[in-house]
């Protein structure tokens, strides 16, 4: 298994153990300590992100972090979309971001979760 396939099996045994979630996305069992944790959610986003510009900055700080192959100048491009390119319901465009870095490898997708 490599590359997407990878990915989206790592993404699904997140979902599945730490998240509780099957593959629908509905929750498989209640967690007691959802209500706690979505509370500090809420309050850490609020402090955190006070300033509606402020995910720009953290978005750019993301990808000075990124891991890059060698030999690559590294890139970052936002793109303001009209239209949304996943078709969410309700979306009125999206904000595409992209950049050059060497990808996602499983520890990286589950270092967030850690």
């Amino acid at each position: 298994m490599q590359g997407r396939e990878l990915g989206s099996a790592v993404i699904a045994q997140i979902r599945r153990e730490k998240f509780w979630l099957d593959r629908e996305g509905e929750v498989g069992a209640r967690n007691p300590l959802i209500d706690d944790l979505q509370a500090s959610v809420q309050h850490l986003s609020e402090g955190l992100y006070s300033k509606e510009t402020h995910f720009v900055l953290e978005l750019i700080q993301n990808a000075e972090d990124n891991a890059y192959t060698d030999g690559v100048t590294p890139s970052l491009s936002m793109e303001l979309l009209d239209v949304d390119p996943l078709g969410t319901p309700g979306a009125e465009g999206a904000l595409v971001i992209s950049n050059n870095e060497r990808g996602f490898r499983p520890t990286d997708l589950q270092a967030p979760c850690s």
